[in-house]
């Protein structure tokens, strides 16, 4: 839940960064800063880098390489509540996944509850406002970088409690650097044209280096990314991967709440139904847990003396 805080500032301040940086080249610099931030931690442990570290973290950290890069650059063409939410589309792939990959059956309330955070997905999109479901390209990508974060989800937590996680975190955020880097190249050389007719770019690479916008990059990537996933890796140790895809929506009710004080987003029907459903998908996988928890650690019968459970 203190990810889930931390990372519902993020999207605020992305935004208010692409004053600053094109959305690839600052994914990029933020990535540069995790990879920094995630060697200093770690850098007594480097030397448990192993193969079976890249045979895992490679492929796995391709695709949140992949959902970084289309939801940053997403996010310039929609809004920071659809942004969030959309993000969490990851829970139409997490529970499927994961019994794929652990053979663990999701319960009937994990079910349950991937339905209703897709719901809320929805309902944030205009399901309610009399206008009709409204999808561009930014909800495009953003949609897809849901997906992907999924199938990071749920292969994390397929196989994090044999590695450790600030080295897995490490290789994911090295191949991210990558791909953000050459997202932004390949989007700067890509001609196109503008509304007027004028011949551009995709996406012209815009980056400054005065001292207070590359202060605050650092900072919140550090702070609000890099502290945010070693939590949140670390927790996979101990957290269900449906519960995870299913708990992060609450960063996007988070976002739109700052969003609408901030005045990035105006409050309506949508956003509280939306919100309100998001919230209750969270209550229902709780509860799924323990019920999950208690099958398999049933109470001792009345004439059995009771075991402390470990």
């Amino acid at each position: 839940m203190l990810v889930v805080f931390l990372w519902g500032m993020t999207p605020l301040v992305t935004l208010k960064l692409y004053d600053y940086y094109s959305p690839a080249f600052r994914l990029f610099l933020s990535e540069v800063s995790l990879v920094a931030f995630y060697l200093c931690v770690a850098h007594r442990n480097l030397g448990e880098l192993n193969r079976s570290y890249f045979r895992t973290a490679v492929p796995i950290g391709c695709f949140y390489a992949a959902a970084n890069v289309l939801q940053n650059v997403g996010l310039a063409y929609t809004t920071p509540a659809k942004y969030a939410f959309l993000e969490n589309l990851s829970v139409l792939v997490v529970p499927f996944l994961s019994y794929f990959l652990t053979r663990k059956k999701p319960t009937v309330f994990h079910i349950l509850a991937s339905a209703l955070c897709l719901f809320s997905a929805f309902a944030l999109n205009g399901l309610f406002n009399g206008q009709g479901f409204s999808v561009g390209l930014g909800e495009i990508l953003c949609g897809l970088a849901g997906i992907f974060y999924g199938v990071n989800i749920a292969g994390t937590g397929a196989c994090i409690k044999k590695f450790n996680a600030t080295l897995y975190l490490l290789i994911q955020s090295a191949i991210s650097m990558i791909f953000s880097l050459a997202t932004a190249l390949i989007l700067n050389v890509i001609p196109t044209t503008d509304a007027a007719g004028n011949a551009t770019v995709i996406e012209p690479l815009v980056a400054t280096f005065e001292p207070l916008p590359l202060i605050a990059l650092v900072v919140s990537t550090i702070l609000i990314s890099g502290v945010g996933w070693i939590l949140r890796t670390n927790a996979q140790k101990h957290v269900d991967a449906v519960t995870v895809g299913v708990i992060m929506p609450f960063a996007a009710v988070v976002t739109s709440v700052m969003s609408v004080l901030l005045g990035s987003d105006t409050l309506t029907s949508d956003l509280l139904i939306g919100g309100g459903v998001g919230i209750a998908s969270i209550f229902l996988s709780e509860f799924g847990d323990h019920f999950k928890e208690k099958k398999k650690n049933p109470p001792p019968s009345s004439d059995e003396e009771a075991e402390p459970n470990p």
